[in-house]
Order: structure tokens, then C-alpha cells, then sequence
């Protein structure tokens, strides 16, 4: 009796600490890739380093890998924007996660940098997001490279994760048009003025 009056009350201590946990914060999820060529269509992320990589591929053939951070620099800086005005914030609520970029290969596309940046959904007006990428084996160079990117958010979508649209890129002065690709990534495809042999 003693017995099952004593797992009785760990059972109740138990159910009542796993009910009284923070539940997690709903959020609006930017899935951004970024794809880069040559002037001649050479494919520059192709062949990049890898920490990790998909399960059961080889390192060449991987659909998606974490990128080593001593190759790369990344920072990201979100803005309220809305109708094509800059807005007060955002001054509330940090990034969930923000600076690791990874490799992920889509069909009809090929290889690119890709970001998954996270953004508590309470009073979200973060339609802005501007990328600062230094990565050589990219760019051939150790410059800061900065892409300022447009987002559409559905308040209507309600739940745990909620995914903003990438609508445009700005590069360098060029605007580029992202298209939707699998996993909620939207992807630019951009053309940079080098050539690699």
C-alpha cells in the first residue's frame, strides 16, 4: 500500500511539473536559400565543406549539410516593414535562432546558402530581414556581402510555426524574385560578376 501511494504521488508531481512548463512561443519562421553562379553558370557553392551532412549520402551527393562557421560570417539584421515603410522596432522580442547557415540542394536549382531565422509571432511586424554574408569560398573575396530581403506574413496562420513568403531580393543594386521551393524555403538564384575556372 505504502508502496503504491508512494509512485501514486510521484505520478501526480510528475503530471503537475510537466502541465506547469513554459509551452513554446508561437513564431513566424523566414526560410531564405541562396543560390549562387558564375557569370558562366558554374554553380559556386557546389563542393563546399561540410561538418554534418544527410544521413546515409556521402558528403558530394548530400541533399543538405551544416556548413563549418569558420568559413563563413553571418549576421542578420530584422526591420519592421510594412507597405513599403521602415517602422519603429523591432525592440520586443530577440531571434530564436539566427546564425548558422547550411547547404541545401533543390532539384531544378542546385546548391545553396541557406538560413532558417525564427521571430516570436507576438506583435510581428518583421517584414525586412537584411542578410550580411562574408563566405570566400562563395564570393572569392573576404568582403561582406549584404542581401535585403522582403517578406510576407499570413496573420490568419495560427499554431506553433507559422512560414513568412520571401517575395524580394536585393543585391548589389538588382532586385531578384525568390521562388518557393520544398521544406518552405524560397530561393534566389543570384549571378555574380566573377568567373571561377
Amino acid at each position: 500500500m505504502r508502496k503504491t501511494l508512494k509512485y501514486s504521488c510521484l505520478s501526480l508531481i510528475m503530471t503537475i511539473s510537466l502541465c506547469a512548463c513554459p509551452t513554446e512561443p508561437d513564431i513566424d519562421r523566414y526560410n531564405l536559400a541562396l543560390h549562387f553562379r558564375d557569370a558562366s553558370g558554374k554553380d559556386l557553392t557546389k563542393g563546399i565543406e561540410l561538418e554534418e551532412w544527410s544521413y546515409g549520402e556521402s558528403i558530394e551527393t548530400a541533399d543538405w549539410g551544416v556548413i563549418p562557421s569558420d568559413l563563413y560570417e553571418l549576421g542578420i539584421v530584422p526591420r519592421n516593414y510594412y507597405n513599403g515603410e521602415l517602422l519603429e522596432g523591432p525592440n520586443r522580442f530577440p531571434a530564436l535562432y539566427v546564425d548558422e547557415l547550411e547547404m541545401n540542394r533543390f532539384d531544378g536549382v542546385g546548391y545553396c546558402l541557406s538560413n532558417s531565422f525564427t521571430w516570436s509571432k507576438e506583435g510581428n511586424d518583421v517584414r525586412k530581414l537584411t542578410y550580411k554574408i562574408r563566405c570566400p569560398y562563395v564570393f572569392g573575396d573576404n568582403e561582406e556581402h549584404e542581401f535585403v530581403t522582403y517578406w510576407n506574413l499570413d496573420p490568419r496562420v495560427t499554431g506553433v510555426s507559422a512560414y513568412a513568403s520571401c517575395y524580394r531580393i536585393e543585391y548589389e543594386g538588382k532586385e531578384f524574385t525568390s521562388q518557393p521551393v520544398r521544406d518552405n524555403y524560397h530561393v534566389g538564384i543570384i549571378v555574380l560578376d566573377r568567373c571561377v575556372e
